[in-house]
């Protein structure tokens, strides 16, 4: 079937667009309800050009062809199994929930359980295994896990299983969503991905040996996906949202680390059970379920091959609750964290060689443009805690009124590293900018901008000015726009505190 690709975002140009949707009749399966009172199936389909060749940039094609490198790597097939959370609410105006359930509820606190097990009928009458459902955390949240699958079947089956979810809570009177965080202060939606690779019928992550019982390919592998998590973030956690629910005290992992049954660090090693060794496998926690499966599971295994490949060595694991470490504690440790929001992911992934070998030129090139002008929508919208936190400036004043007489305000500038001690203003260049800093345990530090000093020179110095929100740093646009706006004269002990 002919279709235009320059109707899709990221797909081909106007004058080169006519493209085709080339059927798998493989995937084909009969819907489980007759939509406009006919029955209908649902089939997956390669995109290719008009010659018939596949399409570079068909998430289909990129992981069908990561797949292809397992063969080279003496391997036979990737398993995933995915644990894709989703919201059900009232309507779609508003998370207005169904119920004030926990974590494994039933009847009859659990208003959505009919509905999820509508959803499982159809699920397993289209060909998709189910493991087992139940409530979540959060009120109104749920899950169903799909049973392990090869790599490229679950991605398919995964989309099959976003549509059902979606379309039995619809025809259910509900709305489901798979948001990463709809609801401020309760978890957020994960999609905890296990994986494991396979010689034929022998897995090569287990090793009877080991203290772990993981093989040399399974911590090179880990080491791998490691190494690469930053950069993976932007396909594992595509949303300005997903980055909301990558924060501390939520069950979502932060920071980059492995253990066994530890569940704060990014990569989990569920507890082998004697006698089952085909279930040994790696859990990768910090994805959320609106990302694309095929570009997801790409990456993933890109990443562990490309561990494998070098050799890369595991760091020791981590046993410890990652959250009650310090800073100085982590950064001691060499545990870095995750990307702080979307415009931080797309930074790293902008210059990572890794991702645009792992995706192709064309489809990293339009993921970066896309994400910037989505982050640009965020920039110029003005929320309700915008106006809720900034609107009443005269609270802020009275604040600044409220210290101890003699205790000039702290400098509206962020933190520089962990242990900078904050500094204040301590004079104006009465033409614009701060003429020095004053550190409060005494001392002067030069000026950390210049009029002279545009954003291009700080960047060619290496300069990362960076705050920190609960010891974690992040970009603040605030410290990079300083250097524009040098211009403003600065009276002494007179910057709003933020």
């Amino acid at each position: 079937m002919g279709f235009d690709g320059s109707s899709i975002e990221g797909y081909q140009r106007i004058q080169e667009s006519d493209m085709v949707a080339w059927p798998v009749a493989s995937t084909a399966q009969v819907l489980p309800f007759r939509p406009g009172g006919s029955r209908s199936i649902r089939m997956f389909a390669e995109v290719r050009t008009p010659d018939g060749t596949p399409y570079a940039a068909d998430p289909r094609v990129i992981l069908a062809q990561n797949l292809g490198r397992l063969e080279s790597h003496g391997f036979s097939h990737m398993y995933i199994g995915p644990e894709a959370e989703y919201f059900y609410f009232k309507d779609d105006t508003g998370p207005t929930l169904l119920d004030q359930a926990g974590y494994f509820d039933i009847n009859p606190v659990d208003a959505g359980d009919d509905i999820r097990e509508a959803t499982v009928f159809a699920l397993e009458a289209m060909g998709v295994q189910i493991e087992y459902h139940h409530h979540e955390v959060g009120p109104s949240q749920h899950e169903i896990d799909i049973r392990y699958q090869e790599a490229l079947r679950m991605a398919d089956n995964l989309q099959t299983y976003k549509y059902l979810v979606k379309e039995v809570a619809r025809r259910s009177g509900a709305f489901a969503t798979f948001m990463p965080k709809p609801i401020a202060g309760e978890n957020g939606s994960g999609m905890h991905t296990h994986l494991s690779i396979f010689k034929d019928s022998k897995n090569a992550f287990f090793d009877k040996n080991d203290e772990h019982h993981l093989s040399a390919t399974a911590k090179h592998f880990i080491a791998g996906v490691l190494d690469h998590s930053r950069e993976i973030a932007l396909i594992t956690n595509q949303m300005q949202n997903s980055y909301q629910r990558l924060v501390p005290g939520y069950e979502a992992p932060v920071y980059i680390a492995w253990a066994e049954r530890n569940r704060s660090a990014a990569v989990r090693i569920p507890q082998y059970k004697p006698g089952n060794e085909v279930a040994t496998r790696m859990e990768l926690r910090f994805p959320d379920p609106t990302c694309n499966p095929y570009l997801a599971f790409s990456v993933m295994l890109s990443a562990g091959l490309d561990g494998v490949e070098n050799k890369t060595k595991v760091p020791d694991p981590v046993s410890i609750d990652l959250y009650e470490l310090t800073a100085v504690e982590r950064e001691e440790s060499g545990i870095t964290a995750l990307p702080h929001d979307l415009y931080e992911a797309v930074q790293v992934a902008e210059h990572s060689a890794f991702l645009k070998e792992a995706l192709g030129d064309h489809v990293h090139e339009k993921l970066i443009e896309t994400k910037l002008a989505e982050i640009d929508k965020f920039r110029l919208h003005v929320s309700h805690f915008d106006l809720q936190e900034h609107l009443k400036l005269s609270e802020a004043r009275g604040r600044q009124q409220e210290r101890a007489p003699g205790l000039p305000p702290p400098l509206a500038l962020a933190f520089l590293g962990s242990q900078t001690p904050v500094w204040t203003a301590a004079g104006s260049t009465g033409g614009g900018g701060l003429a020095l800093l004053q550190n409060r345990r005494g001392g002067t530090f030069p000026p950390l901008f210049t009029p002279k000093r545009n954003r291009q020179q700080h960047r060619a110095a290496g300069d990362r000015h960076v705050g920190h929100i609960e010891d974690r740093p992040v970009h603040d646009p605030q410290i990079d726009r300083a250097d524009e706006v040098h211009d403003a004269p600065v009276p002494a002990h007179s910057v709003v505190e933020i």
